[in-house]
C-alpha cells in the first residue's frame, strides 16, 4: 500500500512494496546520518525488510542489531472480519 512505500522520518524506515535495492539504499543512508535506525514492517513484506537489513550489516560489520515481533489485526470495512497479521520492528544501532 501507498502508506507503507519508503518514508525516512528521524531514522526510521517502513518497508513496503518497493524493490529491495531502495531499503537498503535508505538504511544505508540514515545510518551515515544518524546512529540509530529503526527498520518498520508488517504482513508480506517483512521478508524485504530481513534482506535488506542483512545487506547493509554487510557494510557495517559493527551494527547490533535488535528485533521486536508483534502483531495486530485488520478489521474489514463492514466490520465484521478481523484478520490477524504479522509485524516487525528491527533496530539498528552503531557502536
Amino acid at each position: 500500500s501507498k502508506g507503507e512505500d519508503k518514508k525516512m522520518d528521524d531514522g526510521l524506515i517502513y518497508v513496503g512494496s518497493k524493490p529491495l535495492e531502495n531499503y537498503i539504499k535508505a538504511i544505508t543512508t540514515q545510518l551515515n546520518i544518524t546512529n540509530e535506525v529503526k527498520v518498520i514492517t508488517k504482513k508480506f513484506n517483512i521478508l524485504t525488510a530481513i534482506d535488506a537489513v542483512e545487506e547493509v550489516k554487510k557494510d557495517f560489520p559493527n551494527l547490533q542489531v535488535e528485533t521486536i515481533i508483534g502483531s495486530d489485526y485488520d478489521i474489514s470495512y463492514d466490520k465484521r472480519i478481523r484478520r490477524r497479521y504479522s509485524m516487525i520492528t528491527i533496530i539498528l544501532k552503531k557502536n
